[in-house]
């Protein structure tokens, strides 16, 4: 595998599962058996929390990350890699350095997962693609049309969410990339 593509790929197979998992759940909890969720009410709420839940493992991560980007603009975080980073924050800041941006990482992904699931439950009820309920078997024709939507769907919804989280975004990195007071 190319140098630097693992940490990635697994930070967002990472980042996925929890948002899903407690999505997932949240939403199950919220929306009574054999009902879709209120587009209005369960969707927001269990996406929001998935987004607060996410925010503490992904903001050290993006922290490191961010500051690794930096690379020659900034000669407060020249680094040889995330371990001399992480070792350099600790010593310089301690644990608590860590945390640095924390709340504003829950400030975009909060909202940021609420647009996002909820675009994309609204948008996956307007677009075809899903196969019947009663269609126990479907054909190849009918897995690549949903297929279709469903990636169709998640790329508008990503679109969206990006296109009004973005300046939090923005604010978060420059918490996270300013030096230590």
């Amino acid at each position: 595998m190319k140098g630097g593509l693992a940490a990635p790929l697994v930070g967002g197979a990472l980042e996925t599962g929890i948002s899903y998992t407690v999505y997932t759940y949240t939403l199950a909890q919220l929306t009574a058996p054999g009902e879709p969720p209120t587009l209005s009410f369960a969707v927001p709420v269990a996406a929001g929390l998935a987004g607060i839940v996410l925010s503490f493992v992904l903001s050290p991560f993006e922290l490191i990350k961010c500051r690794l980007q930096l690379g020659n603009q900034n000669t407060s975080h020249q680094y040889n890699g995330p371990r001399q980073c992480l070792q350099h924050l600790l010593k310089t800041e301690g644990p608590k350095g860590l945390t640095r941006g924390m709340r504003a990482t829950i400030a975009r992904e909060a909202p940021g997962n609420a647009i996002f699931f909820t675009a994309y439950e609204t948008l996956r009820r307007t677009f075809p693609g899903k196969a019947a309920p009663d269609n126990s078997s479907p054909n190849i024709r009918d897995v690549a049309k949903d297929s279709a939507s469903a990636v169709g769907c998640g790329g508008l919804a990503g679109t969206i969410m990006w296109s009004c989280v973005l300046p939090l975004d923005v604010a978060k990195t420059r918490i996270q990339t300013a030096s230590p007071v």
